[in-house]
């Protein structure tokens, strides 16, 4: 098991983070008895699950424009706006998550947006379901394709990335995406089968519940660039106080 969950980062990242975030919400939710308690902490906008989105995405943002830095040092543009694209991104998703400071600071919403927004909040991924179904399908296909079926297959193929198949080897996830992309797809499997049996109200949400689920997949995408910029540090370490020197033709193959 350690074997197959050996990966790019420290444990603390690649296993303890994606435990904590799968199982910790629950496990609160079983420990406070009190089920107003558990709304309030754990389940509303103010609470665990929220905050925790809202910081993993800031913290993502924050090493990606680490990361982007160090590439730009090392001559990689495409791994450079790449990261600038990922850190843009997670600076969306940590506003629009606080409504943009509206869950914090309580300033009314304007009634143009009122009129539009199903909550009544000031962000945009409440106004229309396009806007809000439609990047989580696509980030929940990813991880499912390229967090978990990607890591399985290179193992089951034996795939020496090293410098033949470079794109391959700095944009795709590694196995440090391996363990919350399987608790994701798992609980994905999970969520469709009460809906699909009609037991959600019965049984209840759980680990399954739509804003959990975003949560992991925050922790993905932000394990994903913190693999990219946790790689890029021996290369930026050994040449980022030589920028006048040409790099070698195997580090400049991370393009």
């Amino acid at each position: 098991m350690f074997k197959l969950l050996s990966t790019d980062l420290p444990f603390r990242y690649a296993v303890g983070l994606p435990l904590f975030v799968f199982l910790g919400p629950a496990i609160l939710s079983l420990l406070i008895a009190d089920k107003d308690l558990v709304a309030v902490w754990i389940e509303s906008e103010r609470g665990l699950v929220e905050n925790l989105t809202m910081l993993l995405a800031l913290a993502g943002a924050i090493i990606a424009v680490k990361g982007a830095r160090r590439a730009a040092k090392l001559s990689s543009r495409l791994l450079t706006a790449w990261l600038c694209l990922f850190a843009f991104g997670f600076l969306y998703i940590a506003t629009e998550e606080a409504s943009w400071g509206q869950h914090w600071i309580a300033w009314p919403t304007p009634d143009w947006l009122m009129e539009i927004n199903r909550y009544g909040e000031a962000n945009l991924h409440n106004t229309y379901r396009f806007i809000d179904r439609v990047p989580k399908t696509i980030v929940g296909i990813t991880v499912a394709l390229a967090g978990v079926g990607w890591p399985l297959y290179r193992r089951w193929k034996q795939l020496d990335l090293g410098d033949k198949m470079n794109w391959r080897r700095w944009l795709l996830p590694t196995d440090a995406t391996l363990l919350i992309g399987s608790f994701f797809v798992f609980a994905w499997i999970v969520d469709r089968v009460l809906i699909w049996n009609d037991l959600g109200r019965q049984l209840g949400d759980g680990f399954s519940h739509s804003e959990h689920r975003e949560l992991m997949m925050i922790t993905f995408l932000f394990l994903y660039v913190l693999c990219i910029e946790h790689r890029l540090r021996p290369l930026w370490a050994a040449h980022g106080d030589r920028q006048s020197e040409p790099l070698t033709e195997s580090e400049q193959r991370t393009d």
